[in-house]
């Protein structure tokens, strides 16, 4: 069952790209309470210009993430990354929400490295949240009064940033606690470059021996560590990054399907509309189609 019943959803008109969502205020960390909180930009699909850690305290919610539902419950936790297509479609009651820059995540990185494309930090991860335990919702919750004091005072960047890696630190390895794939050693250095190829070339190659041999490896052997370390082929991985762009250009413009086959590098549109329903069980213009308004319904986004 759909988290987004189609009146649920903020309509802009659809030739348009999607939005991106600035941080609320100029400071490079931020921390609000859900009770009470209502943007309309998160009403509709938009992009994010920054990272958010979030979690709910009480109540439940539902939210898409790339365009794939997820329920907000009480303890579960979600990362988002910068440029994630995201739409909120109900707020739970309560529950903090942590928005920070991209030079805030990677000094997090700096002094974590192990935490780099791992786990809930993975660009690739379609596993974005983690369901933490009633111990240390206190200990985040905690944290967070101790970050809403500190940002009230007069911003202290160090003491901030700490508190906010603490956060990150806590989540990040809870997440690799309850999930079996997490990535080590020489391994990380492979998975990571095979992720940086894919996301600089998927639009034109989409074959696992291509990035096998652009990282001195043998299909079987990249195929191999990729199971290991995310459960998924490199297979699944190229084509997972693929259905994104097409979905976000499918929502986020108003470019013919005929069009993105050819940007895409696809024979044509028959191939791209095969590639997508075999994939989404359902054709492109379905897809397309589920996300604009009603014939009869007036744009709501200067009444809002």
């Amino acid at each position: 069952m759909s988290f987004f019943p189609k009146n649920n959803f903020f309509y802009l008109g659809m030739s348009q790209p999607l939005p991106f969502q600035a941080m609320l205020e100029a400071a490079p960390i931020q921390i609000l309470k859900m009770s009470g909180f209502h943007d309309p930009s998160s009403d509709f699909p938009h992009r994010h210009e920054f990272y958010m850690l979030y979690w709910t305290v009480s109540g439940s919610g539902a939210h898409s993430i790339d365009f794939s539902p997820f329920e907000m419950r009480p303890g579960r936790l979600f990362f988002l990354h910068q440029n994630q297509v995201h739409q909120v479609a109900q707020y739970p009651e309560n529950g903090w929400m942590v928005l920070f820059n991209m030079m805030c995540f990677r000094e997090f990185l700096k002094m974590n490295p192990k935490q780099e494309q791992n786990g809930l930090f993975d660009n690739f991860n379609n596993i974005p949240y983690v369901d933490l335990d009633d111990q240390l919702i206190i200990t985040l919750n905690n944290i967070a009064a101790l970050l809403v004091q500190e940002l009230s005072t007069g911003i202290n960047m160090d003491i901030a940033q700490n508190y906010l890696s603490i956060l990150l630190l806590h989540a990040g390895q809870k997440y690799l606690a309850q999930n079996k794939f997490s990535i080590s050693g020489l391994d990380t250095e492979i998975v990571r470059g095979l992720k940086v190829l894919i996301e600089a070339n998927f639009r034109s190659k989409r074959t696992s021996s291509f990035y096998a041999a652009e990282l001195g490896q043998s299909p079987r052997k990249l195929n191999e560590l990729t199971f290991r370390t995310m459960g998924v082929s490199v297979q699944d991985i190229i084509n997972q990054r693929l259905l994104a762009e097409i979905e976000a250009a499918l929502v986020g413009s108003n470019i013919s399907v005929k069009q993105l086959a050819y940007d895409l590098g696809f024979t044509d549109q028959p191939h791209l509309t095969t590639f997508f329903k075999k994939h989404r069980a359902e054709t492109p213009v379905a897809f397309k189609n589920r996300y604009l308004p009603p014939h009869n319904y007036t744009t709501k986004a200067a009444s809002s």
